[in-house]
């Protein structure tokens, strides 16, 4: 205990406080938290192309409800699918930082 076992770039997104606190776990915890960060975490650049040409981004995001509500309007009549394009960057870096909090 007392070393960072994480991949440096986790470990560079993340806010000191946590870095502390990791750093106190077993080496076996700091992975699962890697592990499971890994698992959550989403590329802005997949996203915004899933949003373009596949959106299936709600789901990966978890508004599962969101998501069925997109397909079922075909994309709000394609109006929503394009104002899509402009959110999903945006959609996916709140995801990413909730993610870390």
């Amino acid at each position: 205990m007392g070393t960072l076992e994480i991949a440096p770039s986790i470990a560079d997104t993340l806010p000191s406080s946590v870095k502390q606190a990791l750093s106190k776990l077993p080496s076996e915890i700091q992975s699962t938290f890697e592990d499971e960060y890994k698992r959550k975490y989403k590329n802005k650049t997949v996203m915004l192309l899933l949003a373009i040409f596949f959106p299936i981004q709600h789901f990966l995001l978890g508004k599962v409800g969101l998501g069925v509500f997109f397909w079922i309007t075909l994309g709000g009549l394609w109006v929503w699918w394009f104002i899509e394009i402009f959110l999903a960057i945006p959609r996916t870096r709140t995801h990413s930082r909730q993610v870390k909090a």
